[in-house]
């Protein structure tokens, strides 16, 4: 058995907390980038780099949903759920290439097409988050009361 008594409702606690801290601890940094990576790329490398500056703001996005999401995905496997990975990892697959067919049949620019694919892709981490959360809420529930909270 991998659990000890209240090993469920502990692994909940110790995701919750990693989700949290790791979502508190992106948000700043990755929220000033989001606001003001152009400004800065363009005073610190020049005019040429505003289009990568662009690129970053646009980034961001992404980057804090695959931090938040990415670093307890883990979980999964540990709770006997690969199988639920392995979905996620198509429906991000799905949801990514029709970002990119959508991209190209609409004639979007470059950023317009990394926006996409960037809420493409956080739709799809904020599903597994979803799925990680009542897996782990299930588990929780399951689990015979031992008296000891986590």
């Amino acid at each position: 058995q991998v659990f000890h008594a209240g090993g469920a409702k502990a692994l909940r606690s110790i995701t919750f907390r990693t989700m949290t801290f790791i979502s508190l601890g992106s948000f700043m940094p990755l929220l000033m980038i989001g606001l003001f990576a152009e400004d800065v790329f363009t005073i610190f490398f020049g005019p040429a780099w505003a289009m990568a500056g662009r690129m970053a703001q646009v980034l961001s996005i992404l980057y804090f949903a695959r931090l938040t999401v990415e670093t307890v995905a883990s979980v999964l496997r540990v709770i006997g759920k690969q199988r639920s990975y392995v979905w996620f990892h198509g429906l991000l697959f799905a949801l990514r290439a029709s970002a990119a067919g959508l991209s190209i049949y609409y004639k979007l620019d470059i950023i317009q097409a990394i926006m996409l694919y960037a809420i493409a892709d956080a739709i799809g981490r904020l599903t597994l988050t979803g799925q990680i959360i009542a897996s782990l809420n299930r588990m929780a529930a399951q689990e015979p009361n031992t008296g000891s909270e986590s």
